[in-house]
């Protein structure tokens, strides 16, 4: 099977999977557990990166020799937006350079896409102050897109427009 059509195929099995999660939650109210794989998908289709192999440690995506840790959230409706939600945790002493945070609108569609070097995203978890922070390795996806006040994210690698997957 060639690339193009094995990424033809794989566009059209997230769509259906978008489609049956969207579903999912509007029947249970819970996400359907697939955000994390489909950030990954749109994270390496937007900036032309090559997925790790299933259960890599410390990274998700690869290019010339760049690692990348991919960070996905969705934002639900009748959720609190995700603005004031949180990160998965992020581990620093994996090897990684880069942090990749993918926000998605509740269609599964890209929103928002930033790209951060590992040494501002450690510096941020290393501040002290914040249980969240310090001890669980999170951050405040508020404090990631600079809206505290604070210069984490003072020039991200930013796309406003989403993908067809």
């Amino acid at each position: 099977m060639t690339n193009l059509k094995m990424e033809q195929e794989l566009k059209s099995v997230v769509r259906i999977a978008k489609k049956a999660a969207i579903e999912y939650y509007k029947l249970t109210k819970k996400p359907l557990g697939i955000t994390g794989e489909i950030g990954e998908l749109i994270a390496a289709s937007e900036l032309g990166l090559e997925l790790a192999k299933p259960r890599t440690i410390g990274y998700d995506a690869e290019k010339e020799g760049i690692k990348y840790q991919i960070k996905t959230r969705a934002n639900h409706k009748n959720t609190k937006s995700f603005y004031s939600q949180r990160t998965s945790r992020i581990n620093i002493e994996a090897d990684w350079d880069k942090l990749i945070l993918v926000l998605l609108d509740d269609n599964y569609e890209l929103t928002e896409l930033a790209v951060f070097d590992k040494e501002k995203v450690t510096k941020e978890l290393q501040k002290p102050g914040s249980r969240a922070r310090n001890e669980k390795s999170t951050l405040s996806i508020t404090i990631v897109r600079g809206k505290s006040g604070g210069n984490f994210a003072d020039s991200p690698e930013a796309l406003a427009d989403g993908i067809n997957f």
